[in-house]
């Protein structure tokens, strides 16, 4: 195992803040199991069977027979702020059409429509009045990786951005970062789809600015997501190689040690965030261990605080949304 720091002994701790010495507290209770291991939510679906039949907007966008105003017609919100000679100049675009190409074959032997089916059956398990949307499937040639899967509950519509699933290796990526191409696989549509769909659940508290908070933020997401697609990989719905999942997991109190000795907990330094949970190639330490460290390592910390929480409390999700983060930290008693 990697060493990130070296343990904090007892002794220094205790003469921390009392904020610092509740932490430790906690930290020293004893855990039933470590919960980065478990799946709390892989159960069989018990919703009724549910059809999805997904809209594919760009079959209709580059089918000759189709008018620039038939399709206008049909479908009058795709343009957006698009000229009208750039929109219609791209529906015969050869890197376009090749694309678009790329997505049907990339998909061909994936039962898309099942997968999202199971998802909103899965949701409905836990979100009894949860309505179904309707799902459109589209491409922008690779222009809205950041932003892949957009959804509108209001409107009840789900966007899929397909060209953002091409694989890692795909040239149409060629300038994109290599840390964000490794989640542009076909098998990332339905973990990205799920984080999607939670995070319009997971009430953000706009007060609740320290590390922590933003940490168990997070967690609550990934609780979620994972819920929603339980039987999917870990390493898949945290968007992390195997290898780097494998290291977190091996670190997680290495990691938490850091963020103790640091005191850095119930910082509001937005730095933070940046360093241990936005998308980046590793998590900053500062320290040589940056050279192999995984990225968003407060992500998985935040989700371990959720799951040790809800090992002790009933498996109640929106409950678990209601509560405020400062209590599921405190009640997890949280030991990596």
């Amino acid at each position: 195992m990697i060493n990130i720091t070296t343990f904090v002994s007892i002794e220094t701790i205790l003469m921390k803040s009392l904020k610092i010495t509740a932490i430790i507290v906690f930290s020293l209770f004893l855990s039933a199991c470590n919960s980065s291991d478990e799946n709390l939510w892989d159960t069989k679906i018990s919703t009724p069977e549910e059809v999805v039949k997904i809209i594919d907007l760009s079959e209709t966008y580059f089918d000759k027979n189709v008018t620039d105003e038939q399709f206008k017609q049909q479908y009058p919100w795709f343009q957006g702020s698009v000229s009208d000679s750039l929109f219609s100049a791209r529906r015969t675009d050869a890197n376009a059409l090749q694309i678009y190409n790329d997505i049907k074959k990339s998909t061909q032997n994936i039962s898309l429509e099942k997968e999202i089916a199971d998802v909103f059956r899965r949701i409905k398990m836990y979100f009894p009045q949860y309505k179904s949307p309707k799902v459109y499937t589209y491409s922008s040639d690779g222009q809205m990786y950041l932003d892949p899967i957009i959804y509108n509950p209001e409107e009840k519509v789900l966007f899929i951005d397909l060209s953002c699933f091409l694989g890692e290796n795909h040239a149409a990526y060629s300038d994109i970062e290599n840390y964000l191409k490794k989640s542009m696989t076909p098998a990332h549509i339905i973990p990205k789809m799920a984080e999607a769909v939670a995070r319009t659940m997971v009430p953000f508290h706009r007060e609740e600015q320290k590390f922590v908070e933003l940490m168990i933020y997070e967690g609550k997401v990934k609780v979620l997501q994972e819920a929603f697609c339980p039987t999917l990989p870990a390493h898949l719905r945290m968007y992390l190689t195997e290898s780097q999942y494998q290291w977190t997991k091996e670190n997680e109190a290495n990691i938490w040690n850091y963020f103790i000795e640091k005191d850095i907990l119930f910082s509001e330094d937005q730095k933070l965030a940046e360093r241990f949970i936005s998308q980046a190639p590793f998590s900053k330490f500062y320290s040589e261990i940056d050279k192999e460290a995984s990225p968003q390592v407060g992500v998985f910390v935040g989700k371990s605080i959720c799951d040790q929480y809800l090992h002790k409390n009933a498996k109640d999700l929106p409950h678990f949304l209601s509560k405020k983060t400062q209590e599921i930290f405190n009640d997890s008693q949280y030991r990596p």
